[in-house]
């Protein structure tokens, strides 16, 4: 085994194996160092870096070898190499050298090179005290994953197998600088090597050179408008509308920059994810006061292109795996001259850089279906802003609902993130001391104003020179957050003085640290604009034509249905079955005045179960909602193709319910047998059940929450139902409810339509074996006329089609045609879409 000196650059694989042994693994596991010093200090000098030394399971001898041997198990394909070993801790010492004199720097190069050329066999000299050597066992694969002990797969790239950490969390310096894999390396075959090299070459044409991205603040200030006495109760008591501004953010000045891990810290209600929201845009609302600059200009359109934003929430698709869900979202954000195989090699090596490769082609899951875990989830997150390598990521709360030791692990990997030279800036409220020494830099807020902004290091002792004790056993995090936190004098935990929290913000604006901060900005943003402005929404700039991305998420949509079973059960399998229901009630009905009730009951129960039938989507719908909102935010696709694609992805189940619908009813139910009567029912059939589809994704836009959505889903349609003609005659309704809602309701033109059709032909409908319509008794020479009820009689006569027509409802006229009715509802239908449009193009809930 060989051991790494530095934990900053990428691993890599070795093929070649360990001298004398070509049978072997080659298995090389480094501890990065844990302290957060700057690059300049790194390269002069060089901190002890504890490593795992693997050796073999047989008894240790009194040299205990650091070279890992192993037993093969190959099987035809699977090519995986088992491997039984001990472990222990290790530590290498840097030779002591003077940083500043320059003669004593050469001197130390000099005795590193000579001591780094002996590494290999002054081993056991650079050895800790010998402690417990446990036993671990595992495997290494064809794809060069590590296996140890019931962890799964680790690819070399990726994050560390839990269970190894664990095992080394007895040991203090292990345990504060957790492990990474470096490389292991099946030594029979170069061929995986050289595919994953062949795989980081291909996408490397999508990782562009990260472009250095700085943020500069001066005077920077965030409020919002408080308004009183606006409410209906309020006017009518004759109180003023009161209006007065809140702030939440006051004269923050700073910078943010390249390549830096900045945290975000602070009490409760301090400001961090405002702040943070300000400076990534993602603010709806409110007032900025001040100057922000990004790379010494104004913030451009394309800027939401160029960051990144990790939501402190897991919003994600739970009907795709892991793998499909970054291949669409690379579709998206990649540009379409990219191609589907590059695309898929960058979401292949966001997958190994995340290690989730053994979860690639498991379900996210959501309420409803088993899924990934909280870590994994959040790893997805983050693989998502990272498939275009932006230049500046913004996370808020990374670490919110996850244990210790999965934190730990997507903070340092987000370490990772920064040491390839993109910005990182985290709100995070109150990490372990393992998460806080992996940050650069640290900007506390109280109250919304800034009273640190420094080296996160030198956090702890500018607290202690105003007067406060620090523990090196507490928590800097901890101690920082409550020696600011408005009641930290209560609980005694922290000695020091009592003050106001404005009291903080004095101190660092009197400070020389301060002064600093500020000449620096203001030089920044010399040539930046400034003055108040009201948010409103930018000019979004996408990466792709609308086109190509209603193709895209149609596609998404499509996978996402059919991963679904209840996607396609609650469309058509739930409304076939009450087709059947019906079906069972009014079967073979006859052809006599007595079926014109039936078919006219039956009719307008049609019209009302595709009205009201679709209450069952609003649930998906809000979900989405979140996502969509999450990628609007991010410029991934325009509104438009979002809404198409997901009226288009409904259009094939509406097509099978209203087909199954009438071929149950129509045919069951003795409807008028002629082909041209069963197709114009049908396509009506599939209108209705498009409009109903069409409200619940009208409703889920407009409306906050899904109890609001499923109270208009409910109200709306038995309005317009009501009103339609069958319960009450339009002639018989009150004025208001005639004028209004009656000629707006898409239910008047369907019932009608569906009643011409059926009667407009209705010869076959005579008096004889039933009653008629009316009350009083004719002859047989006789024709009922059809404006009455009730009156028994033997006699047969026929009936006209305008005498049923206007039995049930149907006025003469223009509409007492059936197209002419379909026309109106169809004109209705496009005006419902349209409406669906705007309330999702416009209406944002939840705003920042």
């Amino acid at each position: 085994m060989s051991h790494t000196s530095s934990s900053s650059s990428p691993p890599s694989l070795s093929s070649e194996p360990p001298s004398g042994q070509p049978d072997s693994v080659a298995v090389s596991i480094d501890l990065p160092p844990t302290d957060a010093a700057s690059s300049e200090a790194q390269a002069h000098e060089r901190p002890a870096v504890p490593a795992l030394v693997i050796e073999p399971a047989s008894p240790p001898d009194s040299t205990r070898s650091s070279v890992a041997s192993s037993n093969q198990a190959t099987s035809p394909g699977s090519r995986q190499v088992k491997f039984a070993a001990l472990a222990t801790v290790v530590s290498e010492h840097p030779d002591e050298h003077d940083d500043d004199d320059d003669d004593a720097d050469d001197d130390g190069r000099a005795d590193e090179n000579k001591r780094r050329e002996s590494a290999s066999t002054d081993a056991q000299s650079r050895r800790l005290p010998a402690l417990t050597h446990e036993p671990i066992k595992g495997s290494v694969d064809n794809l060069h994953q590590v296996g140890l002990g019931d962890s799964s797969p680790i690819s070399p790239a990726s994050f560390d197998p839990p269970s190894t950490r664990t095992l080394l969390s007895a040991y203090s310096d292990a345990k504060s600088s957790g492990l990474h894999i470096a490389g292991a390396v099946d030594t029979e075959s170069k061929i995986e090597a050289e595919r994953l090299a062949s795989l980081r070459a291909s996408s490397a044409a999508l990782q562009k050179t990260i472009e250095p991205f700085t943020i500069t603040m001066e005077d920077l200030s965030y409020s919002i408008e408080i308004v009183k006495n606006d409410k209906l109760r309020d006017r009518l008591a004759g109180r003023k509308k009161e209006v007065t501004r809140k702030m939440l953010l006051k004269e923050v000045t700073g910078a943010l920059h390249t390549g830096t891990m900045t945290a975000l810290m602070g009490p409760s209600g301090a400001g961090k994810s405002t702040l943070l929201d300000v400076i990534a845009g993602r603010k709806s609302s409110g007032y900025i006061d001040g100057t922000m600059l990004f790379n010494g200009q104004p913030r451009s359109h394309d800027f939401k292109r160029l960051c990144g934003y990790v939501e402190q929430s897991d919003i994600l698709l739970g009907t795709l795996t892991v793998r499909e869900l970054l291949y669409f979202t690379a579709k998206l954000r990649l540009p379409a001259s990219t191609g589907d195989a590059v695309c898929m090699k960058r979401v292949e090596e966001v997958i190994a850089e995340l290690g989730l490769t053994s979860c690639a082609d498991v379900l996210i899951g959501d309420e409803r279906h088993r899924g990934i875990s909280g870590g994994q989830a959040k790893r997805v997150n983050i693989g998502i802003e990272l498939l275009t390598c932006p230049s500046i990521l913004f996370l808020d709360e990374p670490t919110s609902g996850l244990d210790s030791t999965t934190a730990f692990d997507i903070m340092r990997f987000v370490r990772k993130i920064r040491d390839r030279g993109t910005t990182v800036v985290c709100t995070i409220h109150q990490p372990s001391t393992d998460i806080y020494r992996l940050f650069d830099r640290l900007m506390l807020l109280v109250a919304g104003e800034v009273v640190y902004l420094g080296p996160a290091a030198n956090a702890v002792d500018y607290f202690v020179q105003l007067g406060y004790k620090h523990s090196p056993s507490v928590n800097p995090a901890e101690f920082i957050v409550s020696v600011t936190s408005d009641h930290h004098g209560k609980a005694g935990a922290i000695e020091g003085p009592i003050v106001e929290q404005s009291f903080f913000a004095q101190q660092y604006r009197r400070s020389a640290l301060a002064e600093m901060r500020k000449v620096s900005t203001r030089q920044a943003a010399r040539h930046g604009s400034e003055g108040e402005h009201q948010l409103r929404e930018e000019q979004d700039l996408f990466v792709n034509n609308a086109l190509f991305n209603f193709r895209v998420l149609l596609q998404r949509n499509f996978k996402k249905a059919s991963g679904d079973p209840a996607f396609f059960r609650s469309r058509v399998i739930m409304p076939s079955i009450i087709a059947i229901l019906f079906l069972l009630v009014y079967r073979d009905s006859p052809h006599n005045q007595s079926g014109i009730r039936n078919r006219q009951a039956l009719i307008s129960l049609t019209v009302t179960m595709f009205s009201i039938g679709a209450n069952q989507l609003l649930g998906g719908l809000i979900e989405d909602r979140k996502f969509f909102t999450r990628e609007r935010a991010a410029a991934t696709y325009q509104v438009s193709s979002y809404f198409l694609a997901n009226m288009f992805i409904e259009l094939p189940y509406m097509i099978l319910k209203g087909l199954f619908w009438s071929i149950i009813i129509y045919w069951g139910c003795n409807f008028a047998r002629t082909a041209d009567q069963f197709f114009f029912f049908t396509f009506v059939a599939i209108l209705l059940a498009d409009f109903g589809c069409g409200l619940a994704q009208l409703f889920a836009a407009a409306l906050p929450t899904l109890e609001q959505a499923a109270a208009a889903m409910t109200t709306f349609p038995l309005l317009f139902v009501l009103c339609s003609g069958f319960f009450i005659f339009p002639q018989n309704m009150p004025d208001f409810w005639h004028y209004t809602v009656y000629y707006i309701s898409y239910c008047n033109y369907a019932l009608a339509a569906l009643l011409i059709n059926e009667f407009h032909n209705a010869d076959q409908y005579v008096g004889s074996g039933g009653y008629c319509l009316f009350n009083t008794t004719y002859s047989a020479a006789q024709q009922c006329p059809i404006a009455l009820a009730g009156c028994e009689t033997t006699s047969s006569f026929p009936l006209s089609s305008d005498q049923i027509l206007k039995s049930v409802g149907v006025q003469d006229g223009f509409f007492h045609d059936r197209f002419a009715n379909l026309m109106m509802v169809i004109l209705i239908w496009i005006a419902l879409r349209f409406l669906g449009y705007l309330a999702l193009r416009f209406i944002r809930h939840g705003k920042r």
